[in-house]
């Protein structure tokens, strides 16, 4: 019943921490005219094995996706897949509706994990693109992402900078080729940015554009440079998502508090999943960037290990404080589940020693004997006397006797003549409140 409690909690959670993290309010930059082509690398150093490689959750597509949402719609948005070989997958197109931004966003799904790695056929998409597509007033850039080395063609480079494109370079991860990278940024005009988790590429993306792109071209159109406002903010995302981690630790806790089947321990537990779901939500972000082996695999196993036991330790505590400390009596949940039977099954007390079952006597047959002279009868023997029941008040009666609920549930287990379980029952409490009261008053 926990298993399956938790799992429906963790799922539920999981889809509702994703839809309120999914509600980051859209802030659009200045009334930019941007032409921006966003080439994403495709090869198969991307994902490895599923789990392994430098982005094997996709986070470079997110970061393009939350960029696409975020541009202004006079801005124009073009998505190149490279590996091998370089192919527009969106071409350049204005961002002025819903219906645009929806369609970027499919395009840039389609951003697969295979095949090799050619930078000039990536550049070399990207610029041709801008090209083609080329209007008067307009300024054009190109973020350009790559996790590994490949063939590479100075050309590409200088065909870009007789265009007058801009390329900001990122290079994700440590197989990059810094110094390459960094040259075609400048020999652009750009900048190179250098990244080893995948996780941040969403923020550098729009740092790039914000502190760059947009900038520039509000102050080349006779703005000041103050004139560009900046995208959403990075708190407005963290306190996203510890809301959204939040909505996770609820569902579980009202899943345990359902196997627990009172309404005290829903409450409880509830509460607790929470406060520490939004604890560890907190701790997420700083923690998952903390350790950026396989793309940032292991820090974020690092920080969801944290966010459980926030969760976890947040509803026991919350349970001890609520429920078992209260002294109040449980009201059932469910009748059709299970009673409460506490979070840890522990064995159960040796309690007194069972008297063994008398063993029965067999008496011999009579054997016929010569008549012997008459004799006064032999008393008869007494009849042996019934055990004795066990003597003792009952559970009823220890409470009655002792006003601290702990001191008289820890009398009637030292008394031996009750488990735990049937004194956890009695009581309305788990049997580790049992055992810490006997344990709180051992020796008294």
């Amino acid at each position: 019943m926990g298993l399956v409690l938790g799992a429906i909690g963790g799922g539920v959670g999981g889809v509702l921490g994703q839809a309120i993290y999914g509600l980051v309010p859209l802030r659009y930059a200045s009334q930019s005219k941007v032409d921006l082509a966003v080439a994403l690398d495709s090869s198969g150093s991307m994902r490895e094995l599923y789990f392994f490689g430098n982005d094997p959750h996709g986070e470079r597509r997110k970061a393009a996706k939350d960029l696409a949402g975020r541009l202004s719609p006079t801005d124009r948005l073009a998505v190149i897949d490279f590996d091998s070989e370089g192919k527009v997958v969106y071409p350049l197109t204005a961002l002025a509706s819903d219906a645009d931004r929806d369609a970027a966003k499919r395009a840039i799904d389609q951003v697969d994990d295979s095949g090799g790695t050619n930078l000039s056929a990536g550049i070399d998409a990207a610029v041709g693109e801008l090209v083609r597509n080329k209007r008067e007033g307009r300024s054009q850039f190109v973020i350009f992402l790559t996790d590994g080395q490949g063939d590479y063609d100075n050309a590409s480079a200088e065909r870009a900078k007789q265009a007058g494109i801009i390329i900001y370079t990122v290079g994700l991860g440590k197989d990059v080729s810094a110094n390459l990278l960094t040259s075609i940024a400048q020999q652009t005009g750009g900048k190179y940015y250098p990244v080893e988790n995948a996780s941040a590429l969403s923020m550098l993306f729009e740092k790039i554009f914000t502190e760059n792109i947009g900038m520039a071209t509000a102050h080349g159109n006779g703005a000041s440079p103050q004139g560009a406002k900046p995208l959403t903010s990075p708190w407005i995302l963290i306190l996203f998502r510890i809301l959204g981690w939040a909505a996770v630790g609820l569902a579980i806790g009202a899943g345990q508090g359902v196997r627990e089947n009172t309404r005290e321990d829903l409450l409880a537990c509830s509460l607790g999943g929470l406060i520490g779901g939004a604890l560890g939500g907190a701790l997420f972000d700083p923690l998952s960037s903390l350790v950026s082996i396989g793309a940032g695999l292991v820090g974020r196993g690092i920080a969801d290990v944290v966010v459980g036991a926030c969760i976890g330790g947040s509803m026991r505590l919350a349970q001890e404080k609520i429920v078992e400390a209260s002294g109040k009596p449980t009201t059932t949940l469910l009748a059709v589940l299970p009673p409460k039977g506490g979070l840890v099954a522990l064995p159960e007390p040796a309690g007194p020693p069972h008297k063994p079952a008398p063993t029965p006597v067999v008496f011999p047959r009579p054997v016929a004997a010569p008549p012997l002279a008459p004799t006064r009868p032999a008393p008869a023997a007494p009849a042996p006397a019934a055990p004795a029941a066990v003597a003792g008040p009952s559970l009823a009666e220890y409470q009655k006797r002792y006003a601290d609920r702990s001191q008289a549930m820890a009398m009637a287990y030292r008394s031996g003549n009750f488990s735990l379980r049937e004194i956890g029952q009695h009581f309305g409490v788990p049997s580790t409140a049992v055992k810490r009261a006997a344990e709180q008053y051992a020796g008294r």
